[in-house]
């Protein structure tokens, strides 16, 4: 499935029209959207259990009037403080894949913000690809990607739900276990790309960018982290996508 979803929207990067928001249209919370959530979590890194997972939520401002929209990608760029990415992270090598999971709001039961993906008649899909070591050493890359199979209007001003990710407590402590669980990270929201069926009003592909100003980047903490500045982008090509499925 996390194949298939970054396959199509870089397909959909070629071949369809693209718009740009004005930046400050996105937010990155832990717990709920936006204000509603928090900027810090704490983690005592005791437990594998459920209980201490942490649920990192995505949010947008709708940029716009948009009649169709379908789909969504969610940049979140990591920075760790010690100088490489903790193995506790590394959800391509010791915390597997099952370290950083997807879901939707409803999932979890958040109902702050608008949710997007409430009145899709079948549950909506989704998935991510994690890339360690993209812009250096101390960082990661995750393209979360989710599609609904009938639109959805998105409307001017509200704030929805994008994605909600979840950092899951495995291996946090016994055999096994990765190390690096209390190092502190901190996590931006680089960019979210709104799809919608192509040809539609306000544009096929639009895109909402971080803010350029410190005081409202959409960054959330992780035991503390770095000061919340934005992790400098670094652009995704078609032909570097489809390396990473050879």
């Amino acid at each position: 499935m996390k194949k298939l979803l970054l396959l199509t929207s870089a397909l959909l990067v070629i071949s369809a029209s693209m718009a740009m928001a004005a930046g400050d249209r996105v937010r990155l919370s832990w717990d709920d959207c936006g204000a509603a959530g928090a900027e810090v979590t704490a983690n005592l890194c005791t437990s594998n259990a459920p209980a201490n997972d942490k649920f990192l939520v995505s949010s947008f401002f709708g940029p716009g009037t948009l009649p169709n929209w379908v789909g969504i990608r969610v940049i979140i760029k990591l920075s760790a403080d010690d100088g490489s990415i903790p193995d506790w992270w590394r959800n391509d090598g010791c915390h597997t894949s099952n370290g950083w999971q997807l879901t939707f709001p409803g999932a979890i039961g958040l109902a702050t913000c608008n949710d997007p993906w409430a009145s899709s008649v079948n549950p909506p899909g989704g998935g991510y690809l994690w890339i360690s070591g993209d812009g250096g050493p101390a960082r990661a890359t995750v393209y979360n990607d989710a599609a609904r199979d009938t639109p959805e209007p998105i409307n001017s001003g509200p704030e929805y739900y994008a994605l909600v990710n979840v950092v899951k407590a495995i291996k946090t402590t016994g055999v096994g276990a990765c190390v690096g669980c209390l190092e502190p990270v901190v996590l931006v929201l680089d960019e979210i790309l709104l799809y919608q069926q192509v040809g539609s009003p306000g544009g096929d592909i639009i895109s909402l960018k971080n803010s350029p100003t410190p005081a409202t980047i959409a960054c959330a903490k992780y035991n503390g982290g770095l000061s919340c500045e934005a992790t400098p982008a670094r652009n995704a090509t078609w032909g570097g996508l489809k390396k990473l499925y050879r």
